[in-house]
């Protein structure tokens, strides 16, 4: 993997329940982890859904190796978000990671 290649920071997200300011609980996005990415998109549909287009994008992002990362996830870049949903660790040597993720529209 070229360094010089990794030049998208993203950031990775949890989903943790907090209180609101009624005493009800919210999910709320805290950070899991922050990392510099290569992004590539792969492949970009469109399904008709309830009378309405719905556009889904598909992207792959390569990362140095973060222990940790799983499916429940999201990757934050710039204003978007993806929503994770298959992570390869590279030879199963913990140095990369190739995650594929959709966009969420």
């Amino acid at each position: 993997m070229r360094i010089g290649s990794l030049k998208h920071k993203i950031s990775f997200h949890t989903m943790e329940k907090t209180q609101d300011s009624t005493g009800g609980s919210i999910l709320t996005p805290v950070v899991f982890a922050e990392a510099y990415a290569s992004i590539n998109a792969l492949s970009g549909s469109e399904k008709y859904i309830s009378q309405s287009i719905h556009a889904i994008s598909s992207h792959k992002f390569v990362i140095r190796y973060i222990k940790d990362i799983d499916t429940s996830m999201q990757i934050h870049f710039r204003q978007r978000k993806f929503d994770i949903t298959f992570i390869a660790n590279v030879g199963e040597r913990n140095k990369t990671l190739i995650i594929t993720a959709k966009e969420k529209l």
